[in-house]
């Protein structure tokens, strides 16, 4: 049993050591061949990491599509096979912490050597399962920046086209007076109009990365006003109000999930308390008069 045990542990270490390589130095071909028209990114993993791979994607069945935009709904690189090792990393350090938490459990208690391999299944899983989780707080999170971020910055760009800025000039200054995530997706964006595409395609690649309904119908707003040419001045006012009234139902909602989450200690701590301390004396002295 022993010796089955001390296997599995040295299998998930050399496992937790394998995913940090040892660094090397990078050939001028490995650097400039990601930039080469018909090169595919990524390389050949062997058989068995693929295998681990495949067997994480049954913990999180997310379309490889649906992965690429939830991470850049995270802020990160699009990239699964980076997540995947990631959740990997996550998976082989909760089988290790398992490991030693069974190791404990069998030097007083004695344990299975079938069960001990299921229990480290089980820890890896729920690493596996604990990356997936984050990942959405993290998605969560960043909205919540970004949709506070936005009044303030429609109405920049809303005070810049007043002042008479063109609204390429007005969604710049705007970028570079934030220092939050909607402020980088936008400079990312007017990224692509120095690169050579205009600025619909800027708002367009803007209003895909970023995922919030407010910012989508303001960018759309915009788009079709210098379009049609309609005043941008009167649509860019109205969508910063918009915005604002947006930012203002997410506080109410969010306002009233915590009341009802504060209802929580209230009914299981402070009412059974104030019941104790109510009932007490009546019982001492009904249990007082029985004697």
């Amino acid at each position: 049993m022993w010796i089955d045990l001390s296997l599995a542990a040295a299998a998930g270490l050399a496992g937790l050591l394998l995913l940090f390589p040892v660094p090397r130095r990078s050939h001028l071909r490995e650097r400039v061949e990601p930039y080469l028209p018909g090169h595919t990114s990524g390389e050949r993993l062997p058989r068995w990491e693929a295998a681990i791979l495949e067997a994480l994607t049954l913990l999180s069945p997310s379309s490889p599509r649906r992965l690429e935009e939830r991470l850049a709904e995270a802020g990160k690189r699009p990239d699964p096979g980076e997540y995947r090792l990631e959740q990997l990393t996550w998976a082989t350090v909760a089988a290790a912490g398992g490991g030693f938490v069974i190791l404990l459990a069998a030097a007083f208690r004695g344990a299975n050597p079938g069960a001990a391999l299921l229990g480290l299944l089980a820890f890896g899983a729920a690493g596996a399962l604990a990356r997936d989780w984050y990942l959405g707080r993290e998605i969560s999170l960043r909205r919540q920046l970004m949709l506070e971020e936005l009044p303030g910055l429609a109405d920049l760009v809303c005070l810049a086209v007043t002042a008479g800025a063109s609204p390429l000039t007005a969604l710049e200054r705007a970028a570079r007076s934030s220092s939050g995530p909607l402020g980088l997706e936008l400079r990312w964006a007017l990224a692509e109009v120095e690169a050579g595409a205009g600025l619909g395609r800027a708002l367009e690649i803007f209003s895909r990365r970023v995922p919030l309904p407010a910012a989508v119908r303001f960018t759309e707003a915009l788009r079709l006003a210098m379009e049609r040419g309609t005043p941008v001045a009167e649509v860019l006012r109205a969508q910063a109000e918009e915005a604002r009234e947006a930012w203002r139902r997410y506080l109410l909602e969010t306002s009233g999930k915590r009341e009802v989450a504060m209802l929580v200690p209230v009914v299981f701590l402070i009412l059974p308390a104030t019941l104790l301390f109510a009932l007490w004396p009546g019982l001492l002295a009904l249990t007082t008069l029985a004697r």
